[in-house]
């Protein structure tokens, strides 16, 4: 299919990460500019199930490759196999997200297939010479627009830049199990690694829900005074459902946060639903990292602070005095009215 564009599927324990489905949504926007097939391509010791799961949400075309002893994820092995598969695919642009994962696989996928590769993509548009597509630079004061110049583009999808219109949920237990082949193409390639063997993978189990995943985040900055103040924090947390505790780079450096909870140009890059930043300035290498919160709430007592600016909401506030009223607030009414969140 010369002229397709290639999502790359990220999956981890059966179940598709979010992040694809954003790649997707770039896939989708490609498509609608220069025309071509969307295909999705997902890679794995067993993904037959994956694959069917992702036919029947997405209704796109999905190419299954079945690698033995490919458990997680191996730059080595990806770059290998795709080279392959893309030799039948001919794709004119190959779509990932901007993760680890897709950082670590776009440069050395992009050096192999002789491609342009823009990373961190935030837009996708096109003028009277063609497509092109714009990212942040220098923290995020500078919008840059890229127009690629090879016949294949790889790209990077910043998070929270691309929405799906759609909610999906693949799983390999909820997969259709009528694999009968209609809309996928199964591969199975021998791909051994020579430079590089994965000893496993071991993830943290924080208590509160994952920075990419969660639908609220409330993020602490210096603001919050003292360690001690942090609980306050964790308070609101709680009276959201799907919510997870952030924090701004000077806290991870006190080290009163871990660093995977660090939002910003150095930590991470989220797209909640709602961001309640409590006690933080507003700098821009913070900002960079929550500008795609579909709702900003900002907690803060200087009335000039920079995070007013890009609220939907300001509360000028000592945040030990407004977030106790706001949890008593929650528990007076808990048992009689919805979540202010509710998952419906």
């Amino acid at each position: 299919m010369k002229g397709s564009i290639a999502v790359i599927v990220e999956h981890a324990g059966g179940e598709v990460k979010p992040s694809t489905y954003e790649a997707l949504a770039a896939g989708q926007r490609i498509r609608a500019i220069v025309g071509g097939p969307v295909v999705l391509v997902v890679l794995g010791e067993h993904v037959a199930e994956l694959a069917a799961a992702l036919r029947d949400a997405t209704s796109r075309s999905v190419i299954a490759v079945e690698v033995p002893d490919l458990v997680t994820y191996s730059g080595e092995v990806y770059k290998e196999a795709l080279i392959h598969v893309f030799r039948d695919l001919s794709p004119a642009y190959v779509c990932m997200a901007n993760t680890t994962q897709g950082m670590d696989l776009a440069p050395g996928l992009a050096v192999r297939l002789h491609a342009a590769c823009i990373t961190g993509v935030e837009d996708i548009e096109r003028d009277s010479d063609g497509i092109y597509f714009s990212r942040s630079v220098l923290g995020g004061k500078v919008s840059v627009q890229a127009r690629p110049l090879a016949e294949v583009t790889v790209l990077t999808v910043q998070s929270g830049a691309f929405r799906s219109n759609d909610t999906f949920n693949c799983s390999a237990s909820g997969a259709n199990r009528d694999t009968d082949g209609e809309g996928v193409v199964f591969l199975k390639m021998e791909c051994v690694p020579r430079h590089t063997r994965s000893l496993g993978v071991r993830e943290a189990e924080p208590k509160d829900a994952a920075l990419a995943d969660a639908r609220v985040i409330v993020a602490a900055g210096r603001g919050v005074g003292s360690r001690e103040n942090l609980e306050l924090i964790r308070q609101l947390v709680e009276i959201f459902p799907s919510a997870a505790l952030a924090a701004s780079r000077p806290l991870c450096d006190l080290e009163w946060v871990e660093y995977r909870r660090q939002v910003g140009l150095t930590g991470a890059v989220v797209a909640p639903e709602l961001y309640v930043a409590c006690g933080i300035s507003g700098a821009l290498q913070h900002v960079v990292g929550m500008r795609g919160a579909g709702f900003v709430v900002a907690i803060n007592s200087d009335p000039n602070a920079p995070m007013f600016a890009d609220a939907d909401v300001c509360v000028i506030e000592d945040l030990t005095t407004f977030i106790p009223i706001l949890v008593e607030a929650w528990r007076n009414q808990r048992h009689g009215s919805a979540h202010f969140f509710d998952e419906t």
